[in-house]
């Protein structure tokens, strides 16, 4: 029978609380997340906790941002090739990903003032994908297949912000957005070229 080392039985235990930690933060929030309870579902002592994270704000801190407890942001390519099928992916692996993690992340938008230090690792996913996106539409425009303009950088905080509404939103109010999942972010990202000025107009009228 094999034995664990400690070094395993460490990683093991570490894996549990950030777990825990993440699934409590999102149903009771950082009050409400006790170290004990968060012990207790992780199957650890609470002296563990202490030990690994030394507080409760760095476990926090910590378990927002931790696969496979939350999954790793999707990206675009790093150079475009077909956008009308790479943003539309894109798009929706982001509402996939919105879709894991709604609760913790509306929990951390209601907490924004009193616990920062957790809510603004959180945020910091939605400066990622814009991040994400204005590389790419560097790359697009380099390529020469869309004009730089202030319309371009005003459709790319729209497309983030019907993306984030449509992630945290539809399973509550479903009948606010038009059509499937599929359907709405393809109309985003039509909407999202055009607004750009997508050099291949065209090519969005026949997807």
């Amino acid at each position: 029978m094999e034995t664990k080392t400690r070094d395993e039985a460490v990683t093991g235990s570490r894996k549990r609380i950030l777990a825990a930690a993440l699934r409590i933060y999102g149903e009771h929030g950082f009050s409400g997340s006790t170290t004990r309870r968060i012990a207790s579902e992780a199957r650890v002592n609470e002296v563990t906790i202490f030990r690994q994270f030394g507080s409760k704000a760095a476990l926090m801190a910590e378990a927002v941002l931790t696969p496979p407890a939350v999954s790793p942001l999707p990206m675009l390519p790093a150079e475009p090739g077909d956008p009308v099928t790479e943003l539309h992916v894109w798009a929706l692996s982001l509402l996939d990903w919105l879709r894991e993690t709604r609760t913790v992340i509306r929990r951390s938008f209601a907490e924004t003032t009193d616990h920062a230090e957790v809510a603004g690792r959180l945020h910091s996913h939605v400066e990622t994908w814009n991040a994400t996106l204005k590389a790419y539409v560097i790359g697009l425009e380099e390529q020469g297949r869309i004009k730089r303009s202030a319309d371009t950088a005003i459709a790319s905080s729209m497309l983030i912000a019907a993306l984030l509404t449509e992630g945290l939103g539809r399973i509550e109010l479903p009948n606010v957005f038009a059509g499937s999942v599929h359907e709405s972010t393809a109309g985003y990202v039509g909407a999202f070229l055009r607004l750009s000025n997508f050099a291949n107009a065209n090519e969005l009228a026949t997807r």
